[in-house]
């Protein structure tokens, strides 16, 4: 009996065991052997992983060491917190539960920078995020509380403790109603758009990255990748990275993944959003693969989903909401996220939306739905003006059928008495005794001339 052959996930999980990319590599050759195919699919992850190892989107790594340095903090004392569990990992470090020990009763949120990460770009992305978390000042985001250097030398980050869930979470577990959904997509870009009113790119949007609180309040977290744009602290947007791979695999815009493309706008969230309305509205990811490479392959390559394909109750104009942001290229899309926002409102007050035109029908209907009221006493108005027209209308067809008839009636009298008078004539032509009867009529007019 053959052996079975190894996944390219099970090569790819083993490889990442060893620490230099060089032994990598070498691991990789040796296990595959003569499967050149097989080999290349898990050197092409491993470039892939080494190009965005940074930003922390290959959440699957499979290294003991990571499992330990987790465990490890479980305890550690950071400033005047104790982190007492693992809550997250994000894009460029490690979010813990954290309490205060110096007789304050308080929870806190605390990310220390990746070990892994502690490089100077890594380092520069913190700074980043600091600042970000500093200049965006909106109750959608957690409010930073004090940062700082662990006796190791780690950064850290304290932050606001948001009691919720994530928002993809929520959606499979409660499947609230899609108004409700809505609601939520709205207040989630105002709070980008407030990011960006101070030049903020979160350029990492995804329902992982949102928590919902238990009053049904969106909040945006993890601002590892922020990037400064346009004229706001030029001094940040130096520190930011241009090179490498940055977002998450099925949610980063087309543009995020050529590394050294074009300069990166306010769309790249815009698109990040739609892939966050996609999944609030079809409960899954936008684009689907076994690998970062596949799902990456069907973002460039395949066409744009459409949420009604799994969810046939999504009204069009949520859809087309959603496609709009998902458009590949960046000029389709809304032109800024005030521009989504806006559409999104029209949406929940049924108005027309920007991003397609209507016909007039629809619009009317639209009104009526928007306008109960008004709309229920024009149609009773309507109803009775519409009765009584038809039964004008029909009294004078009536009227006019009934004449019609009579007409009618007539006529065919009329074509019997000639007939009768014509057979009567033709008779009385042919009778012995009519010319007597006609002297006879005659002599009796003179008479009484």
């Amino acid at each position: 009996m053959s052996n079975p052959v190894p996944s390219v996930r099970d090569v790819f999980s083993k490889a990442l065991e060893k620490q230099q990319p060089t032994d990598q590599e070498a691991y990789v050759r040796q296990y595959c052997g003569q499967n050149s195919k097989l080999a290349n699919k898990v050197l092409a992850l491993l470039r892939i992983n080494r190009d965005c190892e940074e930003t922390g989107f290959l959440e699957w790594r499979a290294g003991a060491n990571v499992a330990a340095i987790r465990d490890s903090n479980i305890g550690r004392q950071v400033g005047a917190y104790r982190l007492v569990k693992l809550i997250g990992s994000g894009a460029s470090g490690l979010v813990y539960r954290g309490v205060r020990t110096d007789g304050l009763e308080q929870s806190v949120a605390v990310k220390l920078l990746r070990s892994a990460s502690s490089d100077p770009s890594g380092l520069r992305r913190f700074e980043v995020e600091k600042q970000a978390l500093a200049d965006v000042a909106h109750p959608g985001i957690a409010r930073l509380i004090t940062f700082g250097t662990t006796e190791d030398g780690t950064p850290y980050l304290v932050m606001d403790w948001i009691d919720g869930d994530r928002s993809d979470h929520r959606i499979d577990r409660c499947n609230p109603p899609i108004r409700m959904r809505v609601t939520w997509f709205l207040e989630i870009a105002r709070i980008v758009a407030a990011a960006h009113e101070v030049g903020v790119l979160h350029r990492d949007l995804k329902p992982a990255n949102i928590l919902i609180t238990r009053d049904d309040r969106p909040v945006v977290t993890d601002f590892g990748l922020a990037k400064f744009v346009g004229n706001s602290r030029p001094e940040m947007s130096q520190l930011t990275i241009t090179g490498g791979l940055l977002g998450t695999p099925g949610y980063m815009a087309p543009e995020q993944l050529e590394p050294f493309g074009r300069e990166l706008t306010h769309a790249v969230d815009i698109y990040g959003l739609g892939g966050v309305l996609f999944y609030l509205l079809a409960q899954r990811a936008p684009f689907q693969g076994k690998s970062p490479p596949e799902i990456m392959a069907a973002q460039r390559h395949g066409g744009i989903p459409s949420p009604r394909e799994f969810e046939a109750n999504i009204e069009r104009d949520l859809e087309t909401i959603c496609v709009k942001c998902l458009e590949k290229d960046p000029a389709d899309r809304y032109v800024s996220m005030q521009a989504l926002v806006d559409d999104v409102q029209r949406y929940l007050a049924g108005r027309p939306i920007s991003a397609r035109r209507i016909s007039g029908w629809e619009t009317g209907l639209r009104w009526a739905k928007s306008n109960r009221l008004t709309a229920g006493l024009i149609v009773t108005v309507g109803t009775l003006l519409l009765a009584t027209l038809m039964g004008v209308t029909g009294f004078l067809l009536v009227t006019q059928n009934q004449k019609k008839a009579l007409e009618h009636q007539q006529h065919e009298l009329l074509g019997v008495l000639n007939s009768q008078l014509t057979e009567t004539s033709t008779w009385l032509a042919r009778h012995p005794r009519t010319a007597e009867i006609r002297r006879g009529l005659l002599e009796r007019a003179r008479e009484h001339a």
